[in-house]
């Protein structure tokens, strides 16, 4: 009897092709699945390794064993060359590891992508062409929408929205534009939005060429339906000009709609138009229209997210409330969007910012950003707050490669160059930190954040005097420069003066230990954990509080905020 003759008589073949059917749907089930449990990377590959190893093993069983009606009886041996059965073995095993890699090449995900291979992509800001010009608010969203969405694409690097919206109104050329981002095509376009219907017109240029590569106009009736399935459009067009695949999950991200309430969406985008501005009386009017948007739709995750966001900057040096107030807003705001989706990286995020920037628990907290990078890695916020708890925690290692990540998807992006800078500054890497500061500074010369962070630096290596341009009214900033002109009497009246100002108390403990006043500082970084500052969380790293660190009220201050003096 031949061999391919054995094989049909004791169904080897028919329970391969059986097998290979079960595990095709246990892989698709694994790709739906495991993007919703925050599970590693590597999960997806274990599965599929474990299936191909087990391929031999059930083609053997199958051969050596035959299921009856009257249970499961062992065939009679047969004789085979040892080459035959080595052949057999080898054959079973390259079909099994064949089929796997088919799988993994038309299933691979982001992450198995390098990061310079990927073709970038900036969406510009969409301009608005409403007849009265009164709907930025709406245009805007629809671009932010635009970059969430193209961002599930994880064959394609997008740059942020914060990187490219300095291109608003400029009057560079494409490939000028994206030789700054380091892009290879450009994303642009405009919203018309009229009384009952809006138009979308986009178009895909090719940096290199500065050629259309695809033009599009949408002239839709306005709904939820019609926005989204214009915003799906897109995104599937990109992705297939630029031979991205897309999987089942990424597919389903695309087709998300989070509210079936115009009025409900429509109040979301103000609010996020506006909160974006990191303005005070922004903020208030942004929590306005999400509170506005949750009672139009109370099924709005998204509003919901965004009102927790929105109470906890009210809670820092943008908003107007004390901590204990706002934050108590925020987690309960947080714990409903959680309740609607409890997948969303942000939010799980956000619950960590809760945890650590009020509550000073660094174990639930990292517990939660690790949650967040696991669900969705390639947020770049989650990230942020992750390397933000590991620097202050003196972790500067594992918090620069939360940071190299960042930067690998956005190499030229201000405010994360802004970010390396102050996690140098607290690992007292001041020469580093000078050094994404002056990057962020080229990219935004306007970038207060990059300007104050590289004075602190500048300030500890003894080179204040080179900085440039105005100090504007940063109180921490004068007193330095006070201290570095060597005018100490005057610092120490300034620092006294700013008790009568009802500044924070944690920007207080800094200004004190500026200008040496080591029983003020101590005494405003109490208050800070009283009141539940995240300027509190500072202590553990910076050098401005070394002066201070033997005295036992820094200590046991230490302590309550969370930190052991090891």
């Amino acid at each position: 009897m031949s061999l391919i003759a054995e094989l049909k008589r004791r169904r080897v073949i028919r329970v391969s092709i059986a097998y290979i059917v079960v595990c095709w749907v246990i892989l698709q089930v694994a790709d739906v699945v495991f993007p919703a449990i925050p599970l590693p990377g590597w999960s997806m590959r274990v599965v599929l390794v474990v299936l191909v190893l087990a391929f031999p093993v059930v083609l053997l069983i199958a051969w050596i064993f035959q299921a009856e009606p009257r249970g499961t009886l062992r065939r009679e041996p047969v004789q085979l060359a040892p080459v035959t059965l080595a052949l057999l073995a080898a054959a079973s095993l390259l079909i099994g590891s064949g089929l796997g890699y088919l799988w993994s090449s038309f299933n691979v995900h982001e992450s198995d992508v390098p990061g310079s291979a990927r073709p970038g992509v900036a969406v510009l800001p969409l301009k608005d062409m409403s007849p009265g010009g009164d709907r930025t608010y709406f245009s805007d969203g629809i671009h932010e929408e635009l970059i969430s969405r193209l961002s599930e694409i994880r064959h394609i690097a997008v740059t942020s929205r914060t990187s490219v919206e300095r291109y608003r109104d400029s009057e560079l050329s494409v490939p000028d534009i994206a030789d700054e981002l380091g892009v290879d095509f450009i994303l642009e376009g405009s919203v018309r939005h009229g009384a009952d219907r809006v138009r979308i017109t986009v178009q895909l240029i090719d940096a290199v060429t500065d050629q259309h590569v695809w033009v599009r106009d949408f002239d839709k009736q306005l709904s939820m339906e019609e926005l989204f399935d214009i915003q799906r459009d897109v995104s599937e067009n990109v992705a297939d000009l630029l031979r991205a695949q897309l999987t089942p999950n990424q597919l389903r991200q695309l087709a998300r709609v989070p509210t079936d309430s115009l009025e409900a969406y429509d109040a979301h985008l103000k609010a996020g138009f506006h909160y974006r501005r990191y303005d005070r009386e922004d903020l208030r009017i942004a929590i306005e229209h999400w509170h506005d948007a949750v009672e139009l739709d109370p099924e709005f995750a998204d509003a919901w997210s965004g009102l927790a966001n929105g109470y906890m900057l009210a809670a820092t040096s943008y908003g107007w409330m004390q901590p204990d107030e706002a934050i108590a807003q925020a987690r309960n705001f947080g714990a409903r969007a959680i309740e609607l989706d409890p997948y969303d990286g942000g939010i799980i995020s956000l619950v960590g910012d809760i945890a650590y920037w009020y509550d000073f628990d660094a174990e639930t907290a990292e517990s939660k950003y690790r949650e967040a990078v696991a669900v969705d890695p390639h947020h770049i916020g989650n990230r942020l707050s992750y390397a933000y708890l590991l620097s202050t925690q003196g972790r500067h290692e594992e918090s620069w490669e939360q940071i190299e990540f960042c930067l690998e998807k956005e190499p030229r992006a201000p405010h994360l160059h802004s970010n390396a800078a102050w996690r140098s500054f607290d690992a007292r890497e001041y020469d580093r930190a000078i050094a994404h500061a002056d990057i962020a500074l080229l990219h935004d010369p306007g970038m207060r954040d990059a300007f104050h962070v590289k004075g602190y630096s500048l300030f500890h290596m003894g080179r204040f005097d080179e900085i440039e341009g105005s100090l504007g009214d940063h109180w921490v900033l004068k007193s330095m420069r006070l201290m570095h002109n060597g005018r100490e009497d005057e610092a120490r009246a300034y620092a006294r003066g700013l008790l009568e100002e009802a500044r924070r108390a944690g920007d207080l403990a800094l200004v004190f230990a500026v200008v040496g006043d080591k029983e003020q500082a101590i005494h405003h970084l109490e208050k800070a954990i009283d009141e539940r500052h995240r300027g509190a969380l500072l202590m553990n790293t910076w050098e401005l509080y070394d002066p201070m660190r033997a005295d036992p009220r820094f200590q046991a201050a230490m302590r309550r905020a969370g930190f052991t003096n090891d």
